[in-house]
């Protein structure tokens, strides 16, 4: 008997096999199933249903080798114009030169009731020629369809079967969706060569989970020649009646908490041969990842074209050198907007082009940088909107994306990404910001922090003169710094600067003139905004008195937060230091009659304090805003919205200033 596969469940199961009766005949439907009322009513607030998602993934010996089917089919009623979308059908699927999925089989009908005493609806049928391929990068594609005569009331249903020989990217199951789901099973069989990690996902239950250890039969390997006799175990699981999970504010990726299950290849071990590693040991990932085409050999191949460039190039410290590759790199090649952690071109090309992917790039840069004589490696990474990573099982499914790691003199670590507009070390953009990345280096395996420079430091200076007719006149300078000013310059393209004025008008009502912005992207110094501004008739006059808002227009209306519970955390994009100084000077004949206590208001990392104080100018405000975490767990999510709750309250007094 050859070895079990590896079982690991973070979510919550019944080990007990129940057999369900499936939710729909696929080709066939009824009065009931056509009844849009019935689900309306039940749910009221939903834009569809999926009545079943139903799937079964199996290895299928077949000339001399095995191949991985996986067949699914899926059924929808669509309640109202929101769940139009439903009727766009993406299907995902694998193509290398060494590894390829075909989709095959597949068959979509969309049903509309229509009255007739012969038949109670119309059927449009649509087959696989009428789909059409996306290249998504990494050698992903996906087969799509626009179902025709989708419209509230419809239902669809699809199926199809996809037949891979890319065994290291076993289909996962979500189990959950953006809507209700009634009824959701997944069964997978699974020959004992076969060793995966099983990871489940998400806050939800699984109804069932059944496993069972079979007799397979006797096949013939042409690996060992033998002829042998091996098991397969099958697992079962199903989730019934699965609520919707709701975006809600403050989230990093949604799909990081629907509920499902994640198969990552560790190994595959054929009889009387040498296990065939994957993903065992996070070495096995870095020498696979390092092996392909796309990567150490583009790596390789990229060092001997950099010889050119770095050559009789000196510099006093390795921080100037990494300054000069980082932007010799992104002078000669522009990002195509592809994300991947794999080179698709050769180098040579990707210089003559002056374009390539996030790998190409950054690929790239280490080889100058090693051939600089700096410490430089790549680091993979899982984007944002591609999700978070199982940081305690070596992977190699999840990676999407590349930057690099180069070290200064003293040994500080930067992180550098070349793909944005203007770089600086030691930032990557907000897409890259995902928890952690790994280098990939013969020498090196470890961990990279990629929130260690998260900081968005913000100083803010308004200097105002109001006067009896309640008229705002006055210069502002903002200067933003650390991860502040590398956002900000990201955004700033040649055409995006007024962009910046446009936003604070029409938040405020000001009338900007003299405007600047001060900015030099090859150094540490803050990025500095001006200009002066004025606001008629900012301040509301009731008889012989102005009423202002406290906090002028830094004022925080609304708490984000509006839902009594919250499932998954509150993942925020940055930390925050922000200081706003507000010098109010009051004309003549103005006085102050009422001016708010200082307030503050603090939980956990997070600070709020708000200072008043009368001079004789007028006013002077000053407010202090810390945000010293980036993640708040849902277990604090109560005294979270607490804060939030109370620094609102605090924001909204009034300044009341009399007439003389």
């Amino acid at each position: 008997m050859l070895t079990k596969v590896t079982l690991t469940l973070l979510l919550f199961f019944i080990p007990l096999y129940i057999a369900a009766n499936e939710p729909f005949n696929f080709g066939r439907v009824s009065n009931k199933d056509l009844d849009l009322e019935y689900y309306k009513e039940k749910y009221p607030d939903e834009p569809a249903i999926i009545i079943g998602d139903i799937a079964n993934g199996e290895f299928v010996f077949d000339s001399g080798s095995f191949q991985y089917v996986f067949q699914r089919k899926m059924r929808i009623i669509i309640l109202n114009d929101a769940g139009l979308d439903f009727g766009d059908i993406i299907i995902p699927f694998y193509e290398s030169v060494t590894n390829k999925e075909l989709i095959r089989r597949f068959r979509a009908h969309v049903y509309n009731k229509n009255g007739s005493l012969f038949r109670n609806y119309e059927r449009n049928r649509v087959n696989q020629r009428e789909g059409y391929v996306v290249d998504k990068g990494d050698n992903w594609k996906e087969l799509r369809f626009a179902l025709p005569g989708v419209k509230p009331g419809s239902i669809i249903e699809y199926r199809y079967e996809i037949v891979s020989d890319h065994f290291i990217n076993m289909r996962s199951w979500s189990f959950q969706n953006y809507v209700p789901v009634l009824y959701s099973e997944y069964k997978v069989d699974l020959p004992a060569f076969y060793v995966y990690m099983m990871r489940g996902r998400g806050v939800g239950n699984i109804d069932i989970e059944s496993h069972q250890e079979e007799s397979y039969g006797r096949i013939f390997l042409p690996q060992s020649n033998a002829t042998i006799t091996y098991n397969t175990t099958k697992y079962r699981w199903v989730a019934k009646d699965i609520p919707p999970l709701k975006p809600e504010p403050y989230t990093d990726n949604i799909r990081n908490y629907l509920t499902g299950l994640h198969f990552e290849l560790q190994h595959i071990n054929y009889p009387e041969a040498d296990p065939i590693h994957y993903t065992t040991t996070w070495p096995d990932v870095n020498k696979r990842i390092a092996g392909y085409f796309g990567f150490g050999d583009y790596l390789n191949e990229a060092s001997i074209i950099m010889e050119k460039y770095s050559e009789d190039m000196s510099f006093e410290s390795n921080n100037e050198a990494i300054w000069w590759a980082l932007n010799t790199i992104n002078d000669k090649i522009t990002w195509n907007e592809e994300k991947s952690f794999l080179a698709s071109k050769i180098p040579g090309d990707v210089l003559n082009q002056g374009s390539g992917n996030s790998a190409e790039i950054n690929l790239m840069l280490v080889a100058l940088l090693k051939n600089l004589g700096i410490d430089a490696y790549p680091v993979v990474l899982s984007t944002v909107d591609n999700g978070a990573l199982f940081i305690d099982i070596p992977t190699i499914t999840h990676w999407n994306y590349v930057i690099a790691m180069a070290k200064d003199q003293d040994e500080n670590e930067f992180l550098l990404d070349a793909t944005v507009p203007k770089p600086i070390p030691g930032y990557i953009p907000q897409r890259a910001i995902n928890e952690s990345g790994r280098i990939v280096d013969e020498s090196v395996n470890k961990w990279v922090d990629l929130e260690k420079n998260i900081l968005f430091d913000e100083k803010k200076q308004y200097d105002i003169k109001i006067n009896k007719q309640g008229d705002l006149t006055g210069t502002l300078e903002f200067a933003y710094n650390d991860f502040g000013k590398y956002s900000l310059i990201q955004s700033l393209k040649d055409s995006d600067e007024e962009e910046f004025w446009k936003r604070f008008s029409e938040r405020t009502g000001a009338l900007i003139s003299n405007s600047s912005i001060e900015w030099d992207a090859e150094n540490y110094e803050p990025i500095i905004f001006k200009a002066d501004f004025e606001i008629p008739s900012y301040a509301q006059k009731i008889g012989n008195e102005l009423l202002i808002p406290a906090l002028l227009f830094e004022t925080t209306e609304e708490n984000p937060f509006k839902e009594e519970e919250r499932l998954f955390p509150v993942v925020y994009n940055n930390k925050i230091n922000s200081q706003t100084s507000i010098n109010l000077e009051l004309e003549d004949n103005l006085k102050v009659n009422y001016l708010p206590e200082n307030k503050s208001v603090r939980f956990s990392k997070f600070f709020n304090k708000i200072r008043f104080e009368e001079n004789d100018n007028g006013i002077r405000i000053d407010i202090e805003n810390k945000r010293n975490s980036r993640i708040v767990y849902a277990e604090d999510y109560k005294e979270l919205k607490s804060y939030y709750q109370k620094k609102t309250d605090n924001n909204l007094d009034n300044i009341i200033l009399g007439i003389e």
